[in-house]
């Protein structure tokens, strides 16, 4: 029985075909490993980027929703100040007019 260079195991024979092709197997998976770890780090950076980049979107969203709605409720209390400047003109109006309307019947001078 003979071991290998490259396994502890003993065999019935050695053959060094079989040791090239071991030795290239593992080279090939040892680079592989490398390979992976090196694309996977890679991924995981990219990744990362797109993550920031779309909180960055979002609070740039949200800040935007936030300001239309500050806009919004400014025109609002705008519209009710507005409203509230044409009741009290009617008010006046109708204050200043009262007993002058058309509908009224005016009493005919007398002959």
């Amino acid at each position: 029985m003979i071991k290998t260079s490259s396994s502890q195991h003993e065999i019935l024979y050695y053959d060094p075909e079989i040791e090239r092709t071991l030795r290239r197997i593992r080279k090939e998976k040892q680079k592989i490993q490398v390979d992976l770890e090196f694309n996977l780090e890679k991924l995981f950076e990219e990744e990362k980027g797109m993550v920031k980049n779309l909180a960055t979107q979002i609070g740039q969203v949200h800040n935007q929703g936030v300001q239309y709605q500050q806009k919004t409720d400014t025109h609002l209390q705008n519209i009710d100040t507005q409203i509230g400047q044409i009741c009290t003109s009617l008010s006046n109006l109708e204050s200043q007019l009262s007993g002058k309307l058309p509908s009224q019947p005016h009493p005919k001078p007398k002959e």
